[in-house]
């Protein structure tokens, strides 16, 4: 390993962050861009998502027949007990007895509907392209995690490099809500400033 006098290794800092910076804005635009598009797409997905039948919903009496409903919160606050096709054949797969024979069918009957909405729900979802969507996303943002990581990494040389590393933190959500390090990073931005690094001096970093 090269041991570097303390001024070289800072502009041997300065040029890997350089380097590094710009290819993190660059893949940081290329995630917030594929972001967009899969918001856009599950949007759209929503917008023409049809409600639940109401053959999916399970009535008090049927709560007792050990079966796991699902429940859908409401936008009033309100919540929706309901069964997918798996729940409606379990509880028929409970009935027994003549007497009962209507009941079961029915259940069976509340099965098929919900298979059907399933099938049309995964068709939309296919439509939207959301699962597309969400795979290049997700790839756009492991690069810019990993280009970050790298980042931070670095060896802290001077402020520009601490403030960098600070952005990137808060773009993880570090310091969200905690004054005392929104606080700290904000001191780092502007020691930075102060120091000559005109990105900070102007606000161009994000």
């Amino acid at each position: 390993m090269a041991i570097l006098p303390k001024a070289d290794a800072a502009a041997a800092g300065s040029a890997a962050l350089t380097s590094l910076w710009h290819e993190r804005l660059r893949l940081k635009a290329e995630a917030e861009r594929l972001k967009a598009i899969h918001d856009a797409a599950k949007a759209r997905y929503n917008a023409l998502k049809p409600p639940l039948p109401k053959e999916a919903r399970a009535h008090p009496a049927l709560f007792g027949y050990g079966v796991e409903w699902q429940e859908t919160r409401q936008a009033d606050g309100s919540c929706i007990i309901w069964g997918d096709g798996a729940e409606w054949r379990e509880i028929a797969a409970k009935i027994s007895g003549a007497t009962a024979a209507a009941f079961k069918t029915g259940c069976l009957r509340r099965a098929e509907v919900m298979d059907a909405y399933n099938r049309h729900l995964c068709g939309l979802w296919e439509q939207c392209g959301i699962e597309e969507a969400w795979d290049a996303w997700d790839v756009a943002d492991s690069a810019l995690a990993d280009i970050e990581r790298r980042i931070l990494a670095l060896p802290v040389t001077d402020f520009s490099v601490a403030a960098r590393q600070g952005q990137i933190l808060r773009h993880w959500g570090c310091g969200e809500d905690d004054e005392p390090l929104t606080t700290f990073f904000d001191q780092i931005e502007q020691a930075a400033a102060r120091a000559g690094d005109r990105a900070f001096a102007i606000r161009e970093t994000v």
